[in-house]
């Protein structure tokens, strides 16, 4: 960016970044596309819940209070089963990637140093599923 360019040129690094640089932001940049690939599903799963209550209510609203009622409960009995089996499954799933992480960086990676292809999770996952 233009900050970083700033301050290369006035520590004396000149306008181009080293390797080592380039080399951490690419690995920067590869973090942040595996990220962005997780969530972008997630956070679609986690709309879809309010978005189909909210259609059934608009299509059911028009037929009466009664069944209006009826909707509101499936809609609810349908959020609580969904967080029930969620919130285990997000537990595990972030103490097992925690997990892996921290073997990953106990390892110190230097299995993985050379090897600029695997994003950084799948190592972490690879490294875990090793050490077991």
């Amino acid at each position: 960016t233009q900050q970083q360019q700033q301050h290369r040129e006035a520590v004396g690094g000149g306008s181009e970044p080293n390797g080592t640089e380039a080399s951490q932001q690419q690995q920067q940049q590869c973090a942040w596309r595996e990220v962005v690939t997780f969530a972008l599903p997630m956070l679609a799963t986690l709309a879809a819940d309010p978005l189909a209550s909210l259609v059934d209510t608009a299509y059911v609203g028009h037929l009466g209070p009664v069944q209006l009622a009826g909707v509101g409960m499936a809609s609810n009995i349908f959020t609580s089963i969904t967080r029930l089996f969620n919130a285990p499954l997000l537990a595990v799933t972030t103490s097992t990637v925690a997990a892996a992480a921290a073997a990953a960086a106990a390892a110190g990676s230097d299995q993985n140093q050379g090897d600029d292809s695997t994003p950084p999770a799948a190592a972490a996952a690879a490294d875990a599923k090793a050490a077991e």
